[in-house]
């Protein structure tokens, strides 16, 4: 608590205040922050203060301000922190209960205001801070304010005699260290090139850096790689890339994990930190032209946060020079198997006429395939039936039929495959579920097996998993294959969660093979059968899968329409006496069992009527819609185990 005499009443003529509000200055490297006093000196003490004050916020933008000691026993502290101006509003007393008023004295700090260098590459400069009277309130749509100091219950503004004293902040340009993205361009023969990204640190050296770079809609970022840089060969204990749709960004830290050994990226003229892999994907369609894509350095714009590029000297973070470029994108044969239209002319892989006599557009005789896990009359697997917040197994077969060409190319030895499918995000696939015993690919013991699941709705791609299976990628090499089959032989399974989802009870829905789905990576893949060293199309059997709930029917309503009446009665005599040739169906036997006895007779027909007509006993649970009391009542499920079923009844109603 401050100590002070209670104020002594209006002013005397010889005791005429002396106020004055004043900023200090200072200075940051770019992108960094430095605290600027605000002061108050007065020969009589206060009783409350307003300050207002503003910059030129193209370089400085207000981080915060922090009060000063002065003012702990205030009662009302206001501060409001923006972009270009800060407002600090004080009263000592707002109740008449407390400190009456503060002490006078010579610069005095009511606060120390925190601002920051815009990062970027500019020139040395400075800004003014400067008093603003009537152009700030101290809340939004408040009303407009001037500087004042309050002395003995009077306002000391401008007019009365308040001294405003400005003060002035600089931003000082960094040196030393520069990030430069050197020219690049596709390879020949490829839609994609490598953007190397060096630093120049001649004098300090790099304990960390991030790095966050643009680029142009014309381009796909494939891949941010450390592999031979200088941040690999001083081995950076963190690492983290992250590939976005406009951008990409990198950060690292050399020293992060114990034992702390003092790894750092030395001073250089130059080192190479980091590469870019792109690939073109609108280039020029002319032979002889080329199209020009701009790389650039950005703050503040990708990633969650917001990511700056800086480096990390001696621990504290410091904003780099920066140097764009481009990447150049010249005319290059469709590629036919990377689902970029490499060409221009509106056509990807095998649709482009140029991939016709493609090894990885050529339709083979191998066959792939999914469902059930055994297979019907045709050879082939049954579509799937799954209960609502069940369960359910898809298993993956290859058909590779012999070829009889002996002492040929064996085509019909199947080296590996790739399987992509895509598949219903009310299914969600079980990565580590999945399991090969007992098939072909177990019994061949297949060097690489990898199943990836992508059960992201919003990467926008959908959900999606990725089968990849090579069965000799490992020496010593022997040459082992999948060998040739006429019929469906498994290669695997995989096990899906069915969600409890409302909308897809009772929905058929598509579980499809689908070239150029990437899962949870950014490469597409394609579903393709390695054989002799080439990649070959295979024809493809897709799938679906029925969701089902359990049956839940209405006891009597033999026609399943929702309700009891003397039709159902009818339906049951053409259950049991209908014509042999047009019998009657009905949609669901368990509803026709009126009696629940366990079967369908003509005893049904008379409970019906009975129901109906006569005051007879109401039909068994789950009842026939109305409780005892004459009350709407649910559909429900059979609560006796019979040999009755109810397949093609509303089997989604209580979903």
């Amino acid at each position: 608590m401050i100590a002070t005499a209670p104020s002594t009443g209006r002013l005397s003529a010889q005791d005429e205040p002396q106020v004055r509000l004043a900023l200090g200055s200072g200075s940051a490297l770019q992108g960094q922050t430095a605290e600027i006093p605000l002061t108050l000196s007065t020969n009589i003490e206060f009783q409350g203060v307003v300050a207002i004050f503003e910059w030129e916020d193209t370089m400085v933008r207000g981080v915060d301000m922090i009060p000063g000691e002065v003012l702990e026993d205030a009662d009302v502290v206001v501060r409001r922190v923006e972009q270009n101006f800060m407002v600090l509003g004080v009263v000592v007393d707002d109740n008449a209960n407390g400190l009456a008023a503060l002490p006078a004295g010579t610069d005095i700090e009511l606060a120390r205001t925190v601002l920051r260098c815009r990062p970027g590459n500019y020139e040395e400069r400075s800004t003014p801070l400067r008093f603003r009277d009537n152009g700030y309130a101290a809340v939004e749509n408040g009303p407009l304010l001037d500087n004042i100091v309050v002395i003995d219950a009077a306002a000391i503004g401008a007019g009365e005699g308040l001294e405003l004293s400005d003060g002035h902040f600089q931003c000082t340009a960094q040196s030393g260290v520069e990030l430069a993205i050197l020219p690049a361009a596709n390879e020949p023969g490829s839609a994609c090139g490598t953007a190397n990204v060096v630093m120049r640190n001649p004098v300090n050296d790099v304990e960390g850096f991030v790095l966050a770079i643009t680029h142009e809609a014309g381009l796909r970022l494939e891949e941010i790689s450390i592999e031979d840089t200088a941040t690999a060969e001083f081995k950076a204990d963190f690492v983290q890339p992250a590939i976005l749709e406009e951008g990409g960004t990198l950060g690292v830290v050399l020293d992060l994990v114990s034992p702390i050994e003092g790894n750092v990226i030395p001073a250089a003229a130059e080192h190479l930190i980091a590469k870019f892999n792109y690939c073109c994907v609108n280039g020029p369609t002319q032979e002889g032209e080329s199209a020009f894509f701009d790389l650039k350095f950005v703050d503040g714009v990708l990633g969650v946060p917001k990511k700056d590029n800086l480096v990390v000297i001696g621990g504290v973070s410091t904003t780099p020079v920066v140097q764009d470029s481009t990447f150049t994108c010249q005319v290059v044969s469709e590629i036919c198997d990377d689902s970029i239209d490499n060409d221009g002319n509106g056509l990807v892989d095998c649709d482009d006429p140029v991939c016709a006599s493609a090894a990885s557009c050529l339709v083979g005789n191998q066959v792939f395939a999914m469902g059930t896990r055994r297979l019907n009359r045709q050879g082939n697997p049954d579509p799937i039936r799954a209960l609502i917040g069940s369960e359910v197994d898809l298993e993956f077969f290859y058909k590779s039929p012999e070829d009889f060409v002996p002492g040929g190319p064996q085509f019909d030895q199947v080296q590996g495959v790739s399987m992509v499918v895509c598949f219903p995000c009310a299914l969600q696939c079980r990565e580590e579920s999945f399991t090969n015993e007992h098939t072909i690919v177990h019994a061949v013991d297949a060097d690489f097996v990898d199943l990836q699941c992508d059960n992201t709705p919003n990467d926008g791609d959908g959900c999606e998993l990725i089968l990849g299976i090579l069965v000799d990628a490992m020496p010593p090499f022997t040459g082992g294959t999948l060998p040739p089959t006429d019929t469906f032989l498994s290669v695997g399974t995989a096990t899906f969660d069915v969600l409890e989802d409302p909308k897809a009870c009772g929905q058929t829905l598509p579980i499809e093979f689908c070239d150029g789905a990437n899962g949870r990576g950014n490469v597409p893949i394609a579903n393709l059968v390695s054989a002799e060293n080439q990649s070959i199309r295979p024809m493809v059997l897709n799938t679906t899968v029925e969701i089902y709930d359990v049956p839940r029917f209405f006891r009597g309503d033999c026609d399943s329409n929702g309700r009891v009446n003397v039709s159902d009665a009818a339906n049951v005599v053409l259950t049991v006496f209908g014509d042999k040739q047009t019998p009657y169906i009905p949609p669901c036997y368990d509803a026709c069992d009126c009696n629940d006895d366990g079967r369908v007779d003509f005893a049904d027909t008379i409970c019906i009527l009975r129901y109906l007509f006569q005051y007879g006993r109401a039909p068994l649970p789950p009842g026939p819609g109305w409780d005892e009391f004459g009350n709407r009542a649910p559909p429900g499920e059979d609560p006796t185990e019979d040999n009755l079923d109810c397949v093609r009844g509303s089997s989604c109603q209580g979903a």
